[in-house]
């Protein structure tokens, strides 16, 4: 299983610190986060769509950094749960 491409272009995004593009790909992300249930990537989420759509803001790029680096281990986790349920149930048919 992947992780959602949304992930690498949003690495992308803060690496360039284009924060413009960064709300356009965290606005997609948030949907890939509600499907999967991740309701603790929310508020993260929101705050770097609002960063990012506010252009007048003054973006901390360690801030932003730290709160990509939270996004990522929450979608790895959520992936190796689901990897791990499908081999259980392969295993069990």
């Amino acid at each position: 299983m992947r992780k959602p491409y949304e992930l690498e272009e949003l690495e992308e995004c803060i690496t360039k610190r284009d924060y413009i593009a960064m709300a356009r790909v965290v606005h997609r992300l948030k949907s890939t986060a509600r499907f999967l249930g991740l309701s603790s990537l929310n508020p993260v989420l929101e705050e770097l769509e609002e960063k990012g759509r506010d252009q007048s803001a003054v973006i901390d790029p360690k801030m932003v950094d730290e709160k990509f680096k939270f996004v990522r281990v929450v979608f790895q986790d959520a992936i190796e749960g689901l990897e791990k349920e499908i081999e259980k149930q392969e295993t069990t048919e």
